[in-house]
């Protein structure tokens, strides 16, 4: 059945309680179990081609009918009661029914889908408004009577000081409880992550550069062996690389061997670099420029941007966070943006421009849709070389192409081929441009007065937590936060809340 089905039949449920109305009961009881029969074992085994004693599904729903049916029977047997507005709660005057009551009353549209239907149902000379009234002051009324009979049972004389005994005990236990559920959430996702969290490897890493503005000069993707997990030795190298660095040995201590990769950087873009003539001209007319900082001319103002994309397993429960992505920006020096331009326009493949701390060799991949440095790391003093230097040339290849063209047809020879009589041959210069990189630094400082040639990038990545917990931590911590302190508190604030209207009803005890 469909939610739809479920309320209605809820609906008609009440109406026909209301109404006292033995003989619809009695007809809608025989009407239920004809279709429930005919559906279950008739046109379900049809749509699935399942037989009803291999389906579970409809086995249980079976067994819950079937327990349904037998309640429902033995209420038409009995007939229905004199007093049919009385709450089943409020039979009883203890703690347990009225907390339970009050949170009742807090859950949405319960009481007014209740008291509406109760309305039209019953034969009353008040309109909705005061219907809502008169069920109001009941529920009110309810309250106070288990506080009376409360009173009483404890033996609390009215007016006289509680027992400190008992303000501390209590009032420590709801603090407690408080304190439990306000902080519940950031606890529980840290468990989850740090104990109970599985790694999530990237299965895709995209680094890119380009200046701020223009289209992308040098593009890489590494997928397969390119990306490596980290052995545990490497990891305690790592750790005593950076045994002086405080940030960075707390960033690491949430981490493990599992959850470090090496991703490994092409020498040579992927793509071919393609620009107009007009576009190569602005990136020149940009790297010409200059901009004062402080009245000193320090730069042409143009931004070198490193852009990164990790690709790993989706969220679980909502599939959601598939990609994390960040960039690191460089604010390029006079040098590097003269370097930068006579690459663009020198014709010489020996030209190349160095930027300095272009790259971050460490990022870190967060459970959501970012990517940041590691700056817990990066950006020590002591370990500025852990920023790579980038070294960008473009290279180029020329192929000249030999094409026989006739008036119907057109190929390509090669070598010493010839065209056949009545064709002609053209020449083709293709020319192709790409650029390629190196890196310089280091990713453990071991020996910080030395760098080396590297081609990798570490991503760490945080882990997520198990499948079986993904529908209540798929929505981060914010999401599990606000679901679980908001509810709380609103429960809360409705049994210890109380209003004007409440407060003229019970009668004030006189202090001595």
């Amino acid at each position: 059945m469909t939610r739809s089905e479920w309320i209605m039949e809820a609906v008609r449920h009440r109406a026909i309680y209301l109404k006292k109305n033995l003989m619809a009961k009695l007809l809608f009881h025989f009407a239920q179990v004809l279709v429930i029969h005919i559906w279950i074992f008739f046109l379900l085994p049809q749509i699935t081609s399942r037989s009803f004693f291999k389906n579970n599904v409809a086995i249980s729903l079976y067994t819950f009918k079937a327990i349904y049916f037998a309640f429902s029977a033995h209420q038409i047997k009995s007939g229905y009661p004199t007093r049919i507005l009385q709450h089943f709660l409020t039979k009883r005057y203890n703690y347990v029914n009225l907390y339970v009551f009050i949170g009742y009353r807090v859950c949405p549209f319960i009481i007014e889908f209740q008291n509406i239907m109760d309305w039209m149902f019953v034969e009353s000379t008040v309109g909705i408004s005061r219907w809502f009234m008169l069920t109001t002051i009941y529920h009110e009324l309810y309250q106070i009577k288990c506080w009376r009979h409360l009173e009483k049972q404890f033996h609390y004389p009215r007016g006289f000081p509680r027992w400190p005994s008992f303000k501390y005990s209590g009032g420590g236990l709801l603090i407690v409880l408080l304190i439990i559920i306000m902080w519940f959430p950031l606890a529980f996702m840290s468990i989850v992550q740090t104990v109970a969290g599985i790694a999530n490897a990237p299965k895709e890493v995209k680094v890119s550069l380009s200046l701020e503005g223009f289209s992308e000069i040098f593009t890489d993707y590494s997928v397969g062996k390119n990306l490596r997990k980290w052995e545990e030795e490497e990891f305690k190298d790592l750790n005593k690389g950076f045994i002086e660095n405080l940030g960075a040995q707390q960033m690491l201590s949430r981490y493990d061997h599992g959850d470090l990769f090496s991703v490994k950087v092409n020498k040579n873009s992927d793509t071919i670099w393609s620009i107009t003539e007009p576009q190569r001209q602005n990136m020149i007319n940009l790297l010409s420029q200059r901009s004062e900082i402080n009245n000193q001319t320090t730069s042409c103002g143009a931004w070198f941007v490193f852009d990164y994309r990790i690709r790993r397993n989706p969220n679980q429960y909502n599939k959601l966070y598939e990609f994390a992505s960040g960039e690191a920006k460089h604010l390029l020096s006079l040098e590097e943006c003269d370097d930068f331009k006579a690459v663009l326009e020198g014709e010489s493949p020996n030209l190349n421009v160095t930027i300095n701390k272009a790259i971050p060799h460490y990022i870190r991949a967060l459970n959501t849709d970012t990517a940041r440095e590691m700056t817990g790391i990066l950006n020590a003093d002591i370990n500025t070389k852990l920023w790579a230097n980038l070294t960008l040339s473009l290279e180029r290849k020329v192929t000249v192409l030999r094409v026989c063209e006739s008036a119907t047809d057109a190929y390509k020879i090669n070598g010493l081929e010839s065209c056949q009589p009545g064709e002609t041959e053209h020449t083709t210069v293709k020319e192709e441009k790409w650029w390629s990189m190196t890196t310089l630094g280091k990713l453990i400082p071991t020996d910080p007065e030395s760098d080396d040639l590297v081609d990798e990038l570490i991503i760490i990545s945080d882990k997520t937590g198990p499948e079986s917990l993904a529908w209540l931590t798929g929505y981060g911590v914010i999401g599990l936060y606000l679901s679980v302190v908001l509810l709380a508190g609103r429960y809360t604030r409705a049994i210890f809340q109380y209003d004007g209207a409440y407060i003229h009803v019970p009668r004030i005890p006189q202090c001595r």
